[in-house]
């Protein structure tokens, strides 16, 4: 947290890179008392002013690509299947997800079989309740044709 030029105290990163700020930082009265916002600037284009903060951060972000070793992997990018704070099995070991990264969990052998089992069992429940939601939404669908069909004959007799 750092202190801008008017006074107001916010994140230091938008302080310093006030270009980054994408409308203008003021305090308002809120339900709470006085708070910061960052209000829009008139006339302008909140879609292009995303446009151009995304390529200045683009263009000044780096990545060194590194090569590991077996062992030493204990990291790797999530996959968007997986849900956050969740567990999985990927190459017979147990990973945890943990924002965009899934961390290798050192468990042993009757643990990795509870937590496929546990996998399982949540894959079943989930088909099962989703089955079940179509069904639900075929029934609600088939009620509402059947009314619909039951309007339209009472118009036509």
């Amino acid at each position: 947290m750092e202190e801008d030029e008017k006074g107001l105290t916010y994140n230091k990163y938008f302080v310093d890179h006030p270009e980054m700020v994408l409308g203008k930082m003021e305090e308002v009265s809120g339900r709470f008392g006085d708070t910061l916002a960052c209000l829009p600037e008139d006339n302008a284009d909140l879609k292009e002013m995303l446009e151009r903060a995304g390529k200045q951060i683009s263009a000044s972000t780096r990545y060194e690509e590194i090569e590991l070793l077996d062992d030493e992997i204990s990291f790797i990018p999530a996959t968007d299947d997986v849900k956050n704070f969740s567990y999985t099995i990927l190459n017979n070991e147990v990973y945890y997800r943990k924002n965009s990264l899934f961390i290798k969990k050192e468990i042993p052998d009757k643990n990795k079989k509870k937590i496929r089992d546990y996998l399982k069992l949540k894959e079943a429940l989930k088909r099962c309740y989703l089955q079940n939601k179509r069904k639900i939404l075929v029934m609600q669908k088939s009620r509402l044709l059947k009314k619909f069909l039951n309007e339209v004959y009472d118009r036509v007799l």
